[in-house]
């Protein structure tokens, strides 16, 4: 029984909560690597939408939000983070367009 399903999403029983809870309100957002391989019953209940990977002209604007997102964690201004080095940034840049 799928409970994305509107009658079963109504009536389903949580064996957590010990209670029956309404989820037909509820939206669900799966992850698939290749969304083929997902048996035909269970692609029908879902709109797929593909994404794929950003482009090299992101890498940039990326690797620079790494760094604030490791400053904002640890409480420190980003220019206080170690630099990387040319080489090991251009090893990344490759590999990240693969």
């Amino acid at each position: 029984m799928f409970i994305t399903e509107p009658s079963p999403a109504r009536q389903y029983f949580d064996k957590g909560l010990l209670a029956p809870v309404d989820l037909s309100h509820v939206n669900w957002i799966m992850t698939a690597n290749y969304a083929s391989r997902l048996p035909d019953p269970l692609r029908s209940r879902f709109d797929i939408v593909e994404l794929t990977a950003p482009g090299s002209e992101y890498f940039d604007t990326i690797l620079a939000n790494l760094f604030r997102g490791l400053a904002a964690d640890w409480g420190v201004p980003v220019i206080t983070l170690p630099t990387i080095d040319a080489d090991i940034e251009h090893i990344l840049r490759r590999r990240f367009v693969r």
